[in-house]
C-alpha cells in the first residue's frame, strides 16, 4: 500500500494458443441420433411398464371392491 491506497496490479498478458478441433471419429449428428434412439426405446419400455402397473392396480382394486360401481365402469386392459 502506498499512502493508504492499494498498489495497482500489473496487467498480465496471456497468449492464446490456437488448438485444432478434436476429431471424435464420427459426426455429431450420428451420435445424437444414437442417443435419441436409445432414449425413445427406453421411453417405450417405461410406458409399457407404467401401463402394466396401472392395469394391475385397477384390477386389484376391482377385486377388493366388488360393490363399487364406479370402479366396475373403468375400461379393461387392452
Amino acid at each position: 500500500m502506498i499512502g493508504g491506497q492499494p498498489r495497482p496490479r500489473p496487467r498480465e498478458t496471456i497468449q492464446r494458443v490456437g488448438l485444432d478441433p478434436v476429431d471424435w471419429g464420427g459426426s455429431e449428428r450420428e451420435e445424437i441420433k444414437k442417443h435419441v434412439a436409445a432414449f425413445k426405446a427406453h421411453q417405450v419400455c417405461f410406458m409399457n411398464e407404467h401401463e402394466e402397473f396401472a392395469v394391475s392396480v385397477l384390477r386389484s382394486m376391482r377385486q377388493r371392491s366388488p360393490c363399487n360401481v364406479a370402479l366396475k365402469r373403468l375400461p379393461e386392459s387392452r
